[in-house]
């Protein structure tokens, strides 16, 4: 699993500390044995951002999730999650995460299981000013809904790799809909409806529910919501 966790100028603290809640509850979730997580932190360089800096960073490496240690070894490193200053990048570039992390998943080895990518943003495809793209603003995101479109998403699709974003703030549903369907689709044979959906949260407690339903459906489950429970009970059942 591969947490993709957007860094933008436009992040709020608030929408930031979603996003560190969102990847902690991923982080800890039930895996099988062998199952591996890393945790990319992302935003999108210009023209005039330094150049020693790049548009993600590894903010945990790739860790195998099978001790209580190797948990909290994930939720310390998420803690280093931040809103990126204007030097270090404000842009939001969907496409150099996505080929970073089909490259992790398919490095991580073990081709026969299951690879995903949760995306949590809160902004649009914006890679205005990047050195990779020319022109105007009116030429670069057309071309840079192109690359996404028929590059990177294909390519994620050929790994076998499952794109489930989760948008917070002004995130576009529509776009984030578009990754959902460029990835790889269905890998539960027995529950041909959990296919990668993108969902959009107001709260950090829709946020909790939205991950829920769609880490359940990732690991091929089905989850039932029950209403109403007494206060401390869960919502949601997984079979």
């Amino acid at each position: 699993i591969v947490i993709a966790v957007d860094e933008s100028g436009s992040i709020t603290e608030r929408e930031m500390a979603q996003e560190r809640q969102a990847a902690r509850l991923i982080a800890f979730g039930e895996f099988d044995p062998g199952s591996k997580v890393t945790v990319i932190g992302f935003a999108g360089l210009d023209a005039e951002d330094h150049n020693n800096q790049q548009s993600f960073d590894q903010v945990c490496p790739l860790t195998e999730v099978s001790t209580a240690a190797s948990r909290q070894g994930l939720s310390d490193c998420i803690g280093q999650l931040h809103v990126r200053t204007e030097a270090q990048g404000w842009n939001t570039d969907f496409i150099s995460v996505i080929e970073q992390g089909v490259t992790d998943l398919k490095l991580a080895g073990d081709p026969g299981r299951p690879r995903l990518i949760f995306l949590l943003t809160d902004g649009m495809l914006d890679v205005n000013g990047s050195p990779a793209f020319t022109g105007t603003p009116a030429q670069v995101a057309p071309a840079a809904q192109k690359d996404l479109v028929n590059q990177a998403l294909p390519d994620a699709s050929k790994a076998n790799v499952e794109l489930w974003p989760l948008g917070f703030g002004a995130a576009d549903l529509t776009e984030l809909g578009i990754i959902a369907a460029g990835g790889a689709q269905g890998h539960c044979s027995d529950l041909p409806d959990a296919s990668p959906t993108a969902q959009k949260v107001a709260t950090a407690a829709d946020a909790e529910m939205a991950l829920l339903v769609a880490f359940a459906h990732a690991r091929c489950l089905s989850p039932h919501m029950q209403a109403p429970v007494p206060v401390g009970s869960s919502a949601l059942t997984l079979h």
